[in-house]
């Protein structure tokens, strides 16, 4: 019996040693290294669910706009710590907010805060699943950032909220890519 312990004390601890390889994420961008096909992002990058950077397709002028208007890292003019009213994106089946999206919810939240504007916050899903599971994913994954948004000191009453489910996709769902793509919260003014 004592033999049968040790030997199964031996299979516990390799298996917790698989799980912690599962879960490593060498660049802390918030994807496991070993579904991460872009490794070694810089810190801070937004990046999609395959951990590549998102191209949010700004111009310069955009850039430069943004860096004066909110001054980057604690008001500190001269670089850009999210971009405002970009898209948020999600891991597969996942409502749970990305470390890598903080910088556009803050982004985000200053400009709502600084302009009193109200906003629709839409959900959205890739077609994995079923229409009503991917409907309510999609109202969960919305409601995260109304929360987020919220609590970082936005009137919640300029904040509406609302779940398209598998509907409106920006991208191919029969490609992974596209997929990922899908599994965002957009922001309409």
């Amino acid at each position: 019996l004592k033999q049968e312990v040790e030997a199964l004390k031996g299979r516990v601890s390799n298996v917790e040693k698989a799980v912690d390889d599962l879960k490593k994420d060498s660049d802390g961008d918030g994807v496991a290294d070993q579904f991460d096909k872009c490794p070694n992002t810089p810190a801070g990058t937004v990046v999609d669910g395959s951990g590549c950077p998102l191209k949010v397709g700004l111009d310069t002028a955009q850039v430069h706009d943004m860096i004066n208007k909110y001054g980057g890292n604690g008001g500190n003019k001269g670089s850009v710590t999210g971009t405002a009213y970009a898209n948020i994106q999600f891991e597969f089946d996942s409502s749970v907010l990305r470390t890598s999206s903080y910088p556009i919810l803050d982004a985000t939240s200053a400009d709502l805060r600084a302009s009193g504007k109200t906003v629709w916050v839409n959900g959205y899903a890739s077609s994995e699943g079923t229409a009503a599971h991917n409907m309510q994913l999609s109202k969960d994954r919305a409601n995260s950032v109304k929360t987020y948004l919220v609590n970082s000191g936005v009137d919640a009453k300029h904040l509406k909220v609302k779940g398209y489910g598998e509907t409106h996709p920006i991208a191919d769902n029969s490609t992974e890519d596209g997929r990922v793509l899908n599994r965002r919260v957009e922001f309409k003014k």
